[in-house]
């Protein structure tokens, strides 16, 4: 994690940095899914019970649910099932009639989980626990400026703002071609790609992302960046991006505010932007 912090007092900032550090260990017990005893790991494993779950863990799911039907269905918060489905080499079909069912339901925030399969937040919860490190690392008051980055992934909140590279999806090199460059104030950036972390499969490594619609790797993309007022809002969207093609990602970007992208196409064939992202480049 990078963390920048920006203020008028040491003592102060020094605090915030501090509440941040104690934060992380926190909000990995409540997403993380490799850890079994984590809150949405154990959620993740029932069926059909009303469970009480945090305010963290419950807002997310909220969210993801939300962009599940506003995407109807090219985001899903069980998608992360189909690698495990590739790399067995099964058929995806059986697994991809079960991601059409609502993955839960809730009241207030006790849910109730109705499909046998894991959830992965890992889409969206980043972008969650890169806000609420911003939230907790700035105030009008004595902090300035503060910018958090994980893998990338950004949140800047205050005043004078960053600037961010974006770099070629396809390049293989350590020192990849720059194809564009904008400034990030008081909003979130994220990126997703295929250039890493490919699933390796019976017939070979394919994208790590998938249509939960089809149950098929991504091919259309090599990467996605996406400039929005939160990063948990980037986040979820440059995976949802990666599923549509160019015209489907720009209808359902220029109908949100203060949302841009760029995307590259896979195999050098261009690259597209929202009508917004050449203002951002200044």
């Amino acid at each position: 994690m990078e963390l920048q912090l920006l203020g008028t007092s040491k003592d102060d900032l020094d605090y915030k940095r501090s509440s941040i550090q104690k934060a992380i260990p926190r909000l990995e017990q409540v997403f993380s899914v490799f850890d079994p005893q984590s809150e949405l790991s154990r959620f993740s494993r029932t069926n059909g019970e009303l469970v009480r779950l945090s305010s963290e863990l419950g807002t997310v799911l909220k969210y993801a649910h939300e962009w599940n039907r506003a995407s109807k269905g090219a985001f899903h918060p069980c998608a992360g099932v189909l690698a495990d489905v590739w790399r067995a080499g099964l058929d995806v079909n059986e697994t991809v009639q079960k991601l059409k069912v609502e993955p839960y339901g809730w009241a207030s925030f006790s849910f109730t989980k109705n499909i046998d399969l894991q959830i992965n937040l890992n889409a969206v919860a980043k972008g969650f626990i890169i806000d609420e490190l911003a939230g907790i690392g700035f105030d009008d008051r004595e902090t300035g400026e503060v910018m958090v980055n994980i893998g990338g992934d950004i949140r800047h909140k205050g005043d004078g703002g960053i600037i961010v590279d974006i770099l070629d999806p396809q390049s293989e090199a350590t020192n990849a071609d720059v194809i564009s460059r904008i400034k990030v104030c008081n909003a979130g950036f994220a990126t997703s790609g295929n250039a890493m972390r490919p699933v390796q499969t019976p017939h070979g490594p394919v994208s790590h992302i998938f249509d939960p619609r089809t149950g098929l790797p991504v091919d259309f993309w090599a990467g996605v960046s996406v400039l929005a007022p939160s990063a948990m809002e980037a986040d979820l969207l440059a995976t949802t991006l990666m599923v549509l093609n160019a015209d489907e990602a720009v209808a359902m970007v220029e109908e949100l505010d203060g949302v841009e992208f760029l995307g590259v196409k896979n195999h050098h064939a261009g690259i597209v932007t929202s009508t917004g992202w050449q203002e951002l480049m200044g």
